[in-house]
């Protein structure tokens, strides 16, 4: 037998084994892709301390001072961004509350709100929200465009480059590649 009739008898056998495969391979396909997103069970810090609170700049319409707890920040598996905010109003009021931000859907979620105790209490409307780009209230656009999410930075954003952008004020032009 020629290596031509082995081969002309062979292609049914691997035709007939790629068919046999392929509803395999486009239900793994199917399920790849429609997988659901799953949030990633959620474990509450502790209680901001002075030390530990990161300002930042978020607009001259506002009075109002704001910090990111760095001990707090973190990215999980999730693409969830979690981290504890400090506002305090130009009266002396102070809010804390512990938030969640999705880069890729630009999302926000406010899990808890810190009580004066270092206890916290969990948000009643706690589901994800998009994040607005508002002249008011805008610190949580703020700190996805410049501070945990900015489109135009290579690599991925560790703890660490947040907590490094926080100290620095944002990411340079050098940083983003605008040299």
């Amino acid at each position: 037998m020629t290596l031509h009739h082995c081969l002309l008898r062979a292609v049914p056998v691997v035709f007939a084994a790629a068919m046999a495969a392929a509803p395999v391979l486009a239900a793994f396909d199917e399920d790849y892709d429609a997988k659901p997103w799953q949030e990633l069970a959620v474990e509450l810090p502790p209680a901001p301390t002075m030390a530990n609170l990161l300002p930042f700049y978020v607009s001259p319409a506002t009075e109002n001072r704001f910090y990111i707890d760095g001990a707090s920040l973190g990215a999980g598996s999730d693409g969830v961004i979690r981290y504890t905010m400090v506002v305090e109003a130009a009266g002396g009021a102070r809010n804390v509350t512990y938030e969640g931000l999705r880069c890729s859907t630009r999302e926000l979620r406010i899990y808890a709100f810190g009580q004066r105790d270092g206890s916290w209490s969990k948000a009643r409307s706690n589901d994800w929200r998009p994040v607005r780009e508002a002249a008011a209230n805008r610190q949580h656009a703020v700190l996805m465009n410049e501070y945990f999410c900015p489109p135009d930075v290579g690599g991925s954003m560790t703890p660490e480059r947040m907590r490094e952008a926080l100290r620095r004020g944002g990411f340079s032009e050098t940083q983003r590649g605008y040299r």
